[in-house]
């Protein structure tokens, strides 16, 4: 990317955020205050506000999805780093591919067919090691870890794919490929920071109720927060 500098641009829009949310509601309790009002908006800009701030921060930071976000973006190099990614454009725009990376890919499709197929004799009986208590899906293991059966998963498919193309030779070379991605996407981890204290600044001077944001909406609102950054520098990197 030539300016590297748009990929910081997240984390400068929410940091802007999080000040407008602690100077909006500074000023709403001053005018509230002033004019009488019965209405209450607690501002983060005073003596217990800034406690407040100093006491939830660690929790904020805890519960922002760190290591949901950082398996996804392993999965995405390990997808890049083997060449499957590449090979997939090619195919949706009907580009003609090697027969080697034919085969490649056949072999990978394989091997995720097993997987998933071990997946599936894991959750129904008489094994149903994966299934619930009540021996269904919903609420069983398998439902709860499908971040890690979906990074097992893509890790079967890169690695048979990526071995036997050429793409991988070593597994310092898997470890390379997904630290690049890394490399590229630390503005979004980043961004995190202060994306992770504007929903609990919400809550705390209460403008999400003069929003009208009820506890969904928030946690929409959240989760998209966390997932614009890495989106955004996705496509920088397809456009530039």
């Amino acid at each position: 990317m030539n300016n590297r500098k748009l990929l910081y641009a997240p984390v400068l829009l929410y940091t802007f955020l999080l000040v407008a949310v602690w100077l909006v509601s500074w000023v709403t309790e001053l005018y509230l205050s002033l004019s009488g009002s019965a209405a209450v908006v607690s501002s983060p800009i005073n003596g217990p506000g800034l406690r407040w701030t100093l006491l939830s921060m660690k929790e904020s930071l805890n519960a922002a999805p760190w290591g949901t976000m950082a398996l996804l973006v392993f999965v995405g190099g390990l997808l890049s780093g083997s060449g499957i990614l590449q090979l997939g454009r090619r195919l949706i725009v009907k580009r003609k591919i090697s027969i080697y990376e034919r085969n490649s890919l056949l072999f990978a499709l394989i091997a995720l067919f097993l997987y998933c197929l071990l997946l599936f004799m894991l959750t129904v009986s008489p094994w149903n090691t994966l299934a619930s208590v009540t021996g269904s899906f919903e609420n069983s293991p398998l439902a709860q870890g499908w971040l890690l059966a979906l990074f097992l998963g893509v890790l079967t498919l890169s690695l048979v794919y990526g071995f036997i193309y050429g793409s991988y030779r070593t597994l310092s070379d898997v470890v390379g490929f997904s630290g690049d991605c890394f490399a590229l996407y630390v503005p979004a981890f980043i961004a995190m920071i202060p994306a992770s204290g504007i929903i609990p600044c919400l809550q705390y001077t209460g403008l999400d109720q003069a929003l009208c944001l009820d506890e969904v909406h928030l946690r929409i609102t959240e989760m998209t927060m966390y997932a614009l950054p890495f989106v955004y520098i996705l496509v920088l990197k397809v456009v530039k």
